[in-house]
């Protein structure tokens, strides 16, 4: 796979950069996994604040997921097509939409509802992984 007939790599086969990932790109998926291991663990005590049910912090991380496997796909075939530095820029823009609604749904006259709300954009456009992957 992804050699010519003489056995030798040819030039259509390397990406334009030579095979190297950009060090922004390791830079973006290092923000994007600090940013998600922040959160996670406090969004069940911040649904418990908030006087949510277990039930309702199930459907947080439910929520999360569903948005995660609908945005991988969108995404991913986007960043084909105008190529991964917007789509990556989307990506950061959609997290910082979502966690300043986790900011909003945690104030002093915060709703639960605004809680699950803020999993949506966080699972649809931080697709860091998928996209650098790409």
């Amino acid at each position: 796979g992804g050699r010519d007939t003489d056995g030798s790599r040819g030039a259509a086969c390397l990406p334009s950069n030579g095979g190297r990932v950009p060090r922004v790109i390791y830079a973006v998926v290092a923000l994007d996994m600090c940013a998600v291991g922040l959160v996670i663990p406090l969004l069940p005590t911040y649904a418990r604040m908030l006087g949510a049910s277990a039930a309702f912090t199930g459907a947080l991380q439910s929520t999360y997921g569903l948005s995660q496997v609908l945005g991988a796909s969108m995404l991913g075939g986007m960043s084909d097509g105008v190529g991964r530095k917007p789509i990556l820029m989307l990506s950061l823009v959609g997290g910082m939409a979502g966690y300043c609604t986790i900011a909003a749904a945690v104030s002093a006259q915060g709703s639960p509802w605004w809680l699950l709300l803020s999993r949506i954009p966080i699972g649809l456009t931080k697709q860091t992984v998928a996209v650098s992957r790409a």
